[in-house]
Order: structure tokens, then sequence, then C-alpha cells
């Protein structure tokens, strides 16, 4: 939809061009000074359309032109085409609308799908819930049978002979030892016997007890996994809400340069012809930029390979990421780092990750015209490189801070947050053998303080 429109109003652009150009060249005819100039007026704000691609100049062509049309009219001179460029104006007014509507059309699917994964995730977290219910139940149980046994066995040891129970203490030894697989010999007087299954028993129930705990363990580790994932994948439909407004910005420039090069191609000297090519690949690196850096941001989540990488890079990924919401919330960004590049052992998509969950943090508890700030400095004296990302928001009262890292707490509204970003960015910072600390109180922003160790350049190949 976004093509056809686009090919629509290019096709009305170069309509609207044509029939000014045929209008001046009607009026020039006259050898009218003033109605030349009047129509070098027009045409100047037709230019500025094409350029700016704001609809503002077309109310203004369709001020003008019929003040043109009235004085040739006064000339006894008909303008058929004057009618025809008012048209065409509002044709293209027309169709920015259709592309407006469109744009917040694309931006209300991407929240949608950020609400299915907040819901996906919440499901997911009651189905741990559940899982750990279970697991304390198996637990309980098992407690229950190893005392209910250990009772039976006290009672049947006091009248057994001292053979049996030799047999037993070594045994019993040996599990201790770890040696679950041992059973007793289940020969001998009655006593024995009984007593001798009835260990046996015990030994399989904690068998069991100690498989289905291993194996509710190994899912739990999975859901984990998966609710890490889905915190990124939050972050991924914030952040892809602005990927349409982003690209389409390059896209315009890139059609008026060719459209420029067709038309006054021949008029072009070839510094400018230089000038205008270059411009065009600039801004198909610019397009591709923001492509690249969304998927490599949202493909990082299967790659789990620690490199060497440059942290600085990292923050300025990061900083690239969020900043289609830095405009949408009116937020001033300041960066202060070094120029030289750092680097750090660890994975380039999980540290993205966490810089972007905490800017995305401080955005979303700042009002409009709010102030981030990306500082980086290191420290030689313990070789470490310190990272703070700080807000003037809300702040943070004492009582909050000491769970903010807690899994699934959240001050947000039921339905805007998962409870996962700052226990997932806390877990991925241990990771990286760093620390985080945060300074916050309320009415006076937050400052989230990160440090990593650094490795030096010649340790790259490890």
């Amino acid at each position: 939809c976004i093509r056809d429109s686009y090919h629509t109003t290019a096709s009305l652009t170069e309509e609207l061009r044509n029939i000014g150009r045929a209008i001046e060249q009607k009026v020039q005819a006259t050898n009218n000074y003033l109605l030349t100039k009047e129509i070098l007026e027009i045409r100047l704000i037709e230019k500025n359309y094409i350029l700016f691609q704001q609809t503002d100049y077309l109310l203004k062509l369709k001020e003008q032109v019929p003040e043109l049309r009235a004085k040739l009219a006064s000339m006894q001179l008909d303008c058929p085409l004057c009618d025809d460029y008012i048209n065409t104006a509002e044709a293209l007014f027309k169709y920015h609308g259709n592309e407006s509507a469109l744009l917040a059309s694309i931006g209300r699917q991407a929240n949608t799908m950020e609400s299915i994964i907040i819901v996906l995730a919440r499901k997911e977290r009651e189905n741990i819930a559940g899982y750990v219910r279970n697991t304390q139940r198996i637990l309980y149980v098992a407690l229950i049978a190893l005392t209910l046994f250990g009772f039976v066995l006290s009672v049947i040891l006091s009248k057994a002979i001292l053979s049996p129970l030799q047999k037993l203490e070594a045994t019993v030894r040996k599990i201790n030892a770890g040696e679950f697989d041992l059973r007793l010999d289940t020969g001998g007087d009655v006593e024995t016997a009984s007593l001798q299954k009835s260990f046996n028993t015990m030994l399989d129930t904690l068998d069991l007890a100690r498989e289905s705990l291993a194996q509710t363990i190994k899912l739990l580790q999975d859901k984990s996994i998966q609710l890490i994932e889905s915190e990124k994948l939050a972050s991924i439909g914030i952040l892809a809400s602005g990927v349409a407004h982003e690209i389409n910005n390059p896209l315009a420039n890139i059609s008026l340069t060719a459209e420029t090069m067709r038309d006054e191609g021949n008029t072009l000297t070839e510094a400018e012809k230089e000038e205008l090519i270059a411009d065009i690949i600039d801004q198909t690196d610019r397009a591709s930029d923001v492509v690249h850096n969304l998927l490599g941001y949202a493909g990082s989540m299967k790659n789990s390979k620690t490199d060497v990488v440059n942290i600085i890079s990292v923050l300025k990924n990061a900083v690239t990421l969020v900043a289609h919401e830095l405009k949408l919330h009116d937020i001033h960004l300041t960066t202060d780092l070094p120029e030289s590049s750092l680097w750090v052992k660890g994975n380039k998509g999980r540290l993205e990750q966490v810089f972007v969950n905490i800017m995305l943090n401080g955005i979303q508890a700042m009002d409009k015209n709010g102030q981030l700030a990306l500082r980086a400095a290191v420290e030689q004296e313990n070789e470490s490189i310190v990272i703070e990302i700080e807000d003037n928001g809300a702040g943070i009262s004492h009582d909050t801070l000491k769970n903010i890292f807690d899994p699934f707490f959240t001050t947000k509204s039921t339905g805007e947050g998962t409870g996962l970003g700052l226990y997932v960015s806390y877990g991925i910072i241990q990771e990286h053998g760093g620390r985080i600390e945060v300074l916050s109180d309320v009415g006076k922003g937050a400052v989230f303080r990160l440090r990593f160790p650094l490795i030096n350049i010649a340790e790259k190949g490890i």
C-alpha cells in the first residue's frame, strides 16, 4: 500500500510540474513582466513542495493560481490549465492524507503485536508458577516419604541382629557418598527382609523424585530462556514502529534526486551529477542501516557466540535503535563517549539488549521534552569502563529500588510491561563480569551506572 501510494504521489507530482511548466510558457508568451513574475513565484512554491513534501505549499498554490487565472481572463486569455493545476494539487493533498493514515495503521499494528507478546509472556509466567508449585509438592512428598521410611527403619533396626545392621550401615554410607544405584539383599529373616525391601522402595521413590526434579529444573530453564526472548521481542515491537518512518524519508530523497537527474540531466555538469549520485548512495545506505540495525538486534536473540567486541560501537548501535522513540517522545539525548575503541569480552547482541532496555525505561519514565544522557569513561586504576545512563524523569523511591531487579517486578500499569527487562539486563551484566548500580530519588531522575572489565586489544584473538 505504501508503494502504490508513493507511485501515485510521484505521478501526480510529475503531472503538477508539467502543467506548471505549460502555464509558465503560456504566461511568458504574453511578455507581461508582472504576470511572469507571479507565475515564477507560483513555480517556486511548487518546487518547495516537491523538495519538502509539505501540504502547506499545496494550499498556497490553490490560493494563488485562481488570482493568476483572473488576471489572464482580464487580458481575454483563457487558462484551462489553471483548473488542471488546482485539481492536481487537490489530488496530491488527498494522497498525503491517505499516506498519513496508512503510517498510523502500521503503528497500530506494531502496538497490537507488542500487546500479544505481553499476553504471551504473562501466560508463560503463570505456567512457570504452576511448575514451581508442582516441584514443591514433589519435594514435600519425597521429604515425607524419607521421614516415614526413616522412622520405620529406626524401629526395625532396634530389633534386628548386628550383622544386618552393619550391612545396612555400610549401604547407607555408600548412598550418602552418592551411590544411589545400590539395593539391599532381601534375603534373611522376615524382619530383616521387610526392612530391606522397604529401604529399596524408598531408594526407588527417591530416584523417581530426583529424575522428576531434574526434568522440572530443565523445563524451568527452558521457560526462563523463552521469557528472556519474549522480553527482547517486546523491545523489538516498540522499535519496529519507527522503521516505516525512518525508511520513508531516505526513499523520498532518493526519488526527488532521481527526478532531478532525469529532468535536468542534460543541463547538469559532471560535478553536479556526481554530487546527486553520491546523495542517492548516501540515502540508500541510510535506509539500509535502519533495516540492518533492527535485523541485527533481532537476530542476536539466537546468537550466543562470545567474542571480543567494541563496546563504544555497541553503545552507538543502541542509540540508533532507540532514535525513533526519542523523536516520538520529544526526548533530547546527549552523549559523551570516548573517541577510541574499547574492547570487552562478551556477546554483542546481549550487550545491546542491556543498553536498549535501560534507555527505553528512561524514555518511558519521562514526560515530553525530557533529557537523556549517555556517558562512558575509563577507570584506569582497575582497567574497566564505566557507563552511565541518566534521565530526568520521575525518579525511583528507595523502597522500589530494592526490588527493580527482581523477576516480574514492575511499576507500570497492567499490560504495559513484563517486569523482566531489568531482571534480564542484570543477568546479562553478571554473565559479562560486570556490575550495575542505580542512583535515584523521587522527583530527581535516575542514573544507571554499569561497569565492565576491559581487555587489551592484543587479546582480541582469544
